[in-house]
């Protein structure tokens, strides 16, 4: 853990505890972030004064100095750094002030000057050609250097995302301290900052009980609406204690699939005619057991009497949305400020993956309606549909991206915006053609049930679209950072199959 340490607290902790503390602070390593979490639940037998983060929001300037709560397009934080993402992403300023780009256009194309981090992330562009473009986050990383002095490995694309938007304060002027932990009450505070749009009073709304039970914080109101999806709430021991000390992995995960993935989601998937199988009572965890009626800090002290069983319910889930793995759940470590970025981004991602829709009609057929479109509808001949527009766009897809040779060819030494992407082609309008599958090495592939052909995370799919797999995305940016290599579109199509497996076919 490298997160700085500034304030002092006082704690009543047992004996054994308190050597572990001194031998991590004295660089003995012998605590784990477990460890860390454990200490800073704990209150028995002796009173020591301990180094609290420079995370720690409750101090008496906090309860005075609340947090910007402006509409996006009129923060001012991080001036330096707000221009150079918005020329790498090309957002425009008119002489009033109102801005256009990708993070002022939501997932319908309207464009908002009160966008969230949540609906930027539903236009796909903004996802996929800058937060998992390799090319992309190499720039991202130097913008966050040239504002910060301690980032880590991976962490430009969430320290920038974090001050542009402006989700969580720093607490030292050059400082993200991405690897600081945080505590629920800015963990619940970053999720309402990143999902809920500015008010017009500018202010969140005060809810008296909430600052009863928590007390008051720069955090206090902006926590609050999350109250009802966190694991540990005001009704289950959330306190002005519990508030203001590190939240673990496991509850991050969970508020993320309670408040994410509830009612709207449902509703979305509905509308788009899918099943969320997530919910099915199939879903498992493989390696942690349920742990029926035990207490969350009974579960961590003692990662063998497994998760009591709602958390383990909500973290199966979890990880049958896609946005975990099991492998990556580390549900007893704490949660530090650059993963919960990470974290929210990746679940943001999912749920605008999953709940695109289909649309035809009764009888299946294509909803093409050439009284209100621009596009003119002419002969088929060989293309998946009558539509012009679909009809030049498949003309590209097959010119440029049919041959699977291209890639590492043609591609190298492109980022996605130097690739002749066109949009919908028309192919598979009804879903049903192209299906995931998974390859020998566990990573999901879009697979063509009609050709054969298997695509992996980053290729352009006969639809038009680029395919981005999570999972399988990160493990190629990894590989690519690893690899010092410019960006994804220079691995050739046996690389994507070394690194991620291959299927062979029904």
């Amino acid at each position: 853990m490298s997160g700085k340490y500034m304030k002092i607290k006082r704690v009543i902790i047992p004996t054994i505890t308190m050597l572990v503390i001194a031998s991590q602070l004295f660089g003995c390593a012998s605590a784990s972030k477990k460890d860390a979490y454990n200490m800073l639940q704990e209150s028995t037998e002796i009173e020591l004064e301990y180094a609290v983060p420079d995370y720690d929001s409750n101090t008496e300037e906090s309860k005075v100095e609340l947090l910007p709560w402006l509409q996006l397009s009129s923060l001012e934080t991080h001036p330096e750094l707000r221009t150079a993402f918005e020329e790498l992403i090309g957002v425009t300023t008119e002489e009033d002030g109102t801005k256009s780009g990708v993070v002022y256009t939501d997932e319908n194309g309207d464009r908002n000057q009160n966008n969230t981090l949540f609906n930027a992330l539903g236009n796909t562009s903004f996802t996929i050609n800058y937060i998992r473009d390799a090319e992309q986050i190499e720039k991202l990383e130097e913008i966050a250097n040239n504002e910060y002095t301690d980032i880590e490995e991976n962490q430009g694309v969430s320290a920038v995302i974090n001050a542009y938007f402006e989700l969580l304060p720093d607490q030292e002027d050059g400082q993200f301290d991405g690897d600081a932990t945080i505590s629920r009450a800015q963990a619940m505070a970053l999720l309402m900052r990143a999902t809920t749009p500015v008010n017009e009073a500018q202010a969140p709304e005060e809810d008296a009980d909430f600052i009863k039970a928590v007390g008051e914080t720069q955090y206090t109101n902006f926590a609050a609406p999350m109250n009802e999806y966190t694991y540990l709430n005001t009704s289950t021991g959330l306190n002005d204690k519990t508030f203001n000390t590190t939240m673990s992995r496991g509850e991050y995960i969970y508020l993320l699939a309670k408040y994410i993935y509830g009612d709207t989601y449902a509703q979305r998937m509905e509308e788009a005619g899918k099943e969320d199988e997530s919910l099915s009572t199939d879903v498992k965890l493989t390696t942690i057991k349920d742990g029926g009626d035990i207490s969350l800090q009974e579960a961590i002290n003692n990662v063998e009497n497994g998760l009591p069983t709602d958390m383990y319910q909500t973290l199966a889930r979890a990880v049958a949305l896609g946005f975990i793995t099991e492998d990556n759940l580390n549900w007893d470590e704490a949660i530090t400020k650059s993963e919960a970025i990470t974290l929210f981004i990746d679940a943001a991602e999912v749920y605008y993956n999953t709940t695109k829709s289909t649309s035809t009609t009764a009888d299946d057929n294509i909803v093409v309606d050439d009284t209100t479109s621009s596009f003119e509808i002419v002969e088929q001949g060989d293309y998946p549909d009558s539509r012009s527009d679909h009809q030049a766009n498949w003309d590209i897809y097959k010119n440029y991206f049919d041959d699977f040779s291209v890639y590492g060819t043609d591609t190298a030494g492109k980022g996605l915006n130097d690739l002749p992407y066109g949009g919908d082609t028309g192919y598979d309008p009804k879903g049903t053609i192209l299906q995931e599958r998974t390859t020998d090495k566990g990573y999901t592939v879009m697979y063509d049930t009609d050709t054969g052909k298997v695509y992996y995370s980053s290729m352009i799919l006969p639809t038009g679209d680029v395919y981005n797999e999570i999972t399988s995305g990160k493990a190629l940016v990894q590989y690519i950072l690893d690899n010092d290599i410019f960006s994804v579109y220079d691995l050739t199509y046996s690389q994507f199959q070394e690194i991620l497996g291959i299927y062979n076919g029904d």
